[in-house]
This record gives C-alpha cells, structure tokens and sequence, in this order.
C-alpha cells in the first residue's frame, strides 16, 4: 500500500488466528510503502506532511460520490450507512470539503478498482486575513479586511473589552466576506480581530474538523 504525501511507520499485524506480528527490521522508521500481507490486519500510524510551497492550495471540495447527481441517497456498503456509535444513517450525496486529499492506493490495478483507494483528508489553517480596519458610525462600528486566503470555509468576527482577550464570538460569516457591521450598542473600548476558519468534514453526526487562522491586526472604537 502507498500513501501520497504521508510518512508511514508499521507499529503491527494482526494475524486472523489474533496473533500479533512486530515489523520486521527492515520495516521500522518512516516510509511512504508498506508490505501487505493476504490474511493479515496492519496496524500503521500516519503522519502527514504538507509541502513548504510559495502559494496556498485551495480545498477539494467535490461531491461524495462523483458519479451520482447531488441529493442523490447513497447505499454505502454492505448494510449501508453507520454513524461512529453504529446506528444506521442515511447519507445524502452532498458537497463535502474534504481539504487536501490525500491518497492512499494499493499498486495492483485490480485491487484499486475493488474498494482498495481510498482518499485521506488532511486539514490545514487558511492564510489569515490582514489590514483590519474599524469605522463608527451611526449603523455601527463598520469592519473590512482583506481576505488573502482561498481555503477558508468562513470568517469569524471576534470582540474584546481589553486588547488582549478575552475574546467572544461577534459573527462568523461566509467564506470570501470582506466587511461585517457591529451594531451592538456598547460604551468605552470594544477590540475587534477576525480569523479565517477552515471545516473539513461531512455534516454531523460524522466528525467535522476545524482550524482557525492566526488573528489579524486589532483594531479598536471608543464611545463615550
């Protein structure tokens, strides 16, 4: 098996008689192939790795199953579908980040066309949004920035009545979102940032991830 863009290190194999199989010597340390043997559970652990490129990647956002039109219910496999605590769900074909996606493959053809490539998403933080800017007017406290990501999902708008937190959720809006307008009454100081956020993963109750951005500049309004 070959794991696209993963370090990969044999920790067992569980023969079908429930015998337990160390690595041989040549199996230890980090790798992108492992050995696979007929009749036998490997146990690997995964350590992904992100290339050190001068661009950001967007995600891969696609369909469940490519094939079938969205909306459609998909059968999944033998017995259908099950969420994590094994009751049986019925899963919709529906557009799914799946962040980077990784691939993991077996390099015989025959096997790949018999359930034996799989993808593997891999989430990363989006770039953070810069040039956070706050005007007060009679609507609100008016708030734009510039979005310098193409892999967030959404932006979220925190507020803070001291510059170094705490921090508390204002508004989280649409992926592309360049200005939010606070229209919350308050007096004295109110601090503002805004993260890029990034969810990859079906909706619940199968596991959806996130990862936040590092803030933007702070930016703040006094009123009387």
């Amino acid at each position: 098996i070959h794991w696209h863009l993963f370090n990969v290190q044999v920790i067992n194999r569980v023969a079908w008689d429930n015998i337990i199989l160390p690595p041989d010597p040549n199996e230890l340390g980090w790798k992108e192939t492992v050995r696979v043997n007929p009749l036998e559970d490997i146990i690997v652990a995964m350590r992904p790795v992100a290339p050190d490129l001068p661009f950001e990647l967007p995600n891969s956002v696609r369909p469940i199953d490519p094939t079938m039109p969205l909306g459609a219910v998909l059968s999944g496999g033998p017995g259908g579908y099950f969420d994590p605590q094994g009751n049986p769900v019925t899963v919709t074909n529906e557009l799914v980040n799946y962040g980077w996606e990784y691939v993991l493959h077996c390099h015989l053809l025959g096997h790949e066309e018999m359930d034996m490539m799989h993808s593997m998403p891999f989430l990363l933080a989006p770039r953070p949004p810069s040039g956070l800017q706050a005007a007060d007017g009679p609507g609100g406290v008016l708030l734009t920035w510039t979005d310098n990501s193409v892999a967030e999902t959404s932006y979220v708008v925190e507020w803070a009545a001291d510059a170094g937190g705490p921090w508390s959720l204002l508004a989280e809006l649409p992926a592309g979102s360049v200005a939010y307008t606070d229209t919350e009454p308050f007096t004295g100081t109110r601090y503002y940032r805004v993260l890029a956020r990034n969810s990859v993963g079906y909706v619940a109750p199968f596991p959806v991830m996130t990862a936040d951005s590092s803030p933007s500049n702070v930016v703040s309004v006094t009123r009387p």
